[in-house]
């Protein structure tokens, strides 16, 4: 809904996600190719791996362990999960289920995808395995990849971060 406002609205559109929300714009991009100029993959998970990083890093939020950890905090952040409710957890479940589903559309899609692509993995992500982006270079020719070498899965370093933005700048038409 929210792409078919915009086609309405701009003749041009740059759709960005990350994650799961990478997996949604890639497959957008072929729904709504005609108006999609680019789109931004970031830590696509074609291919899951889960670290022990991972793990550690949900208990710590699961049992309200006191962290100063850039990742642990980015992970509240961005998941919205409240340090000690452990069983919120059980909740995701349908949401993991979806997750696959999408995975395996993605994978069947990803021949149809002609728009640009800017494929962004993290090198210390802890749930994306670096194959999802090898997936993305062998599959679509119409990608260029960049690693972001301090970043993990919830926390781009500042470094990274402006990478980042200029890599993103760079597909942005001349204002």
């Amino acid at each position: 809904e929210a792409t078919d406002k915009l086609r309405s609205n701009y003749e041009h559109i740059i759709l960005l996600g990350r994650s799961m929300g990478a997996l949604l714009v890639l497959n957008e991009s072929v729904r709504c190719s005609e108006k999609i100029k680019a789109v931004i993959a970031i830590a696509t998970p074609l291919k899951i791996n889960v670290t022990c990083k991972a793990i550690t890093n949900n208990i710590k939020i699961g049992f309200k362990v006191k962290t100063t950890s850039p990742d642990v905090l980015s992970m509240i952040d961005k998941m919205g999960v409240e340090q000690g409710n452990w069983w919120q957890y059980a909740s995701w479940l349908p949401r993991i289920a979806d997750l696959f589903r999408l995975i395996s559309i993605t994978k069947h899609q990803l021949p149809s995808i002609t728009v640009p692509v800017l494929a962004i993995h993290c090198q210390h992500d802890e749930l994306v395995s670096s194959k999802s982006l090898t997936m993305l270079q062998q599959r679509l020719a119409c990608a260029t990849t960049i690693t972001l070498p301090t970043s993990s899965h919830f926390h781009f370093s500042p470094t990274d971060f402006t990478t980042l933005q200029l890599a993103i700048q760079k597909l942005l038409p001349p204002a």
